[in-house]
């Protein structure tokens, strides 16, 4: 494993942070404007919400320099320089993520790039950081998630952890009042011109 300091990763991520908010606050924005919503139960819409980021984070990133993006068995990860792989992650305020017990995510975790995950995702460095880019959901205002980037350690030790801030809500619909309907029997009135006055005027 290969820790690296904090003050490293602001220092030389300083320039992806707008990316990682803009990511997650549009694809905050994208879900909660869906009409179906209420539809999904709690574990759903953190899937979903990390798909969004993902989907975000591919589109900004792709062809950035130093960046290459690894994807396999539902895992995308996004690598910068030899240095940092970014993985999004939903955390709560303990910085900790869902369990997932598979070999590869517990080695994640533990922020261990060992040779099983280099066999699944070849493309990523060896002495790589693993950071999670995280979203934290605010249950008083879930439209507006706070934003972090945390290097996770052996176990459920967390070494730190960078606040990007939190995301804005989507705008508001912009609501136009419409014209009431007419009365009924109320219609368009017609001009029907006479034939003899214009007759009248033309002479």
């Amino acid at each position: 494993m290969a820790f690296r300091p904090k003050e490293q990763a602001e220092a030389e991520l300083a320039e992806h942070f707008p990316i990682f908010r803009e990511a997650i606050a549009t694809a905050s924005n994208a879900f909660w404007r869906r009409l179906d919503v209420h539809v999904f139960d709690p574990g759903t819409r953190v899937r979903m919400i990390r798909d969004y980021v993902v989907h975000e984070l591919r589109r900004l990133m792709d062809g950035k320099r130093d960046t290459h993006i690894e994807n396999a068995n539902q895992t995308t990860l996004f690598a910068i320089s030899q240095n940092w792989i970014v993985q999004v992650h939903k955390v709560d305020e303990g910085n900790e993520i869902a369990k997932n017990f598979t070999q590869i995510s517990m080695d994640l975790r533990d922020n261990k790039i060992t040779a099983e995950v280099q066999e699944m995702l070849p493309g990523l460095p060896a002495k790589a950081t693993v950071l999670f880019l995280g979203y934290v959901i605010n249950e008083a205002d879930p439209k507006s998630p706070e934003m972090r980037l945390c290097c996770p350690g052996i176990g459920e030790q967390q070494t730190w952890m960078i606040p990007l801030g939190i995301a804005a809500p989507p705008p508001a619909a912009d609501i136009t009042p419409q014209a009431p309907p007419p009365e009924p029997g109320e219609g368009t009135k017609v001009v029907v011109p006479n034939k003899a006055v214009e007759r009248k005027l033309k002479q």
